[in-house]
Formats: structure tokens, sequence, C-alpha cells
């Protein structure tokens, strides 16, 4: 089994929801649990709410897991998996079709992304991006399937490496010929 742990699928807005929700639900649910540990409250004293408290500390640890998962891929019995790993361990996996595929290309693509949280001070306010996306191929190139996507070009150059030896397919340049 070989794998390319890349970086957390998430953008920064995305995590800053996620961190506002883990701290939320943290605090209500150590709050609660403190009390009860104390003894200030009894069993019967308990309200509904605090009951749902309770009983979101598994979410809060999902909440968690999330933030701290990272994306990769993996590559197992000539199998091609996208995954979700956390700390170096595998949690998730999806398998990615290999049928009519022969080459694998790395696309660039240079965007930009708003600012969520300043549009209505400035609404063109944004920020530009760099991406690298892995896309297998068909011997023609008129499909294409996303494979994963990073910033770290170096850790993009080393997934197409790691799949051209394992697999066995071609790198190439995405030239679609739709003749």
């Amino acid at each position: 089994m070989k794998k390319i742990i890349f970086h957390s699928s998430f953008t920064f807005h995305q995590k800053l929801i996620l961190v506002i929700l883990f701290i939320i639900l943290l605090f209500k649910t150590l709050d609660i649990y403190t009390a009860i540990l104390i003894g200030f409250l009894d069993k019967p004293l308990i309200s509904g709410a605090q009951y749902i408290y309770l009983l979101s500390f598994p979410l809060t640890l999902f909440v968690l897991g999330l933030l701290l998962s990272k994306k990769g891929i993996l590559i197992n019995n000539g199998n091609l998996y996208t995954a979700r790993f956390l700390w170096g361990q595998k949690i998730t996996q999806k398998k990615i079709s290999l049928e009519n595929i022969t080459d694998v290309s790395i696309l660039k693509f240079n965007g930009h992304q708003k600012f969520a949280f300043f549009s209505k001070g400035n609404p063109d306010l944004d920020y530009e991006i760099f991406l690298n996306e892995i896309y297998l191929l068909n011997e023609k190139h008129t499909s294409k399937t996303f494979l994963i996507s990073s910033e770290n070009l170096i850790l993009v150059e080393q997934a197409v490496a790691l799949i051209q030896k394992e697999l066995k397919l071609d790198i190439n340049k995405y030239s679609p010929d739709f003749s």
C-alpha cells in the first residue's frame, strides 16, 4: 500500500467556521460535564437542552477529526483511491475507476477566491490562488477524471510519479483529440 498525504481539504474560511463550531460545542459540553462531575446538577435537574449538549460531545470529536484530517491518494493492489487521513492513518477512501484510463496529467489553475467575510465592505476583495490538479485521461484525452489538487507542485509531481510507477499510466500533456 502506497500513499501520499497532501494537506487539509478545507479553505481558510471553512476551517474558521469549523473552529468556531468546535469551540462552541466544546465549551457547552465541558460546562455541563463539569457541573455533573462536581455534583451541582442531579440527573432530574438536567434540562432537554443540556441533554442535547451532552449528546453533542461525539459531534464535537467529529468536528475536531475533520479539522485535523488531510486528503491524499492511496494505491493498494493496483487500485487507486482518494482518501482522507487522520494522523497518517486512513479513515475514509473512495475508489477511482481506472476503466479506459491510459494517461495522467497535471493541469495548472490560476484564479481568484473571494473573501466570504468582507463582501459588504468591499465585494471585490479577493486573493489569488494557484492550484495544480491531477487528472486521469483516456487515450484521446476526450474524457478527464479529477483526482486531487494542491498548491504544492512538488507533492503533485510526487503523486503523479507514484501513479505512473504503480499503475503503469503515461504522463502526458492534456491535449484532447475530438476528431
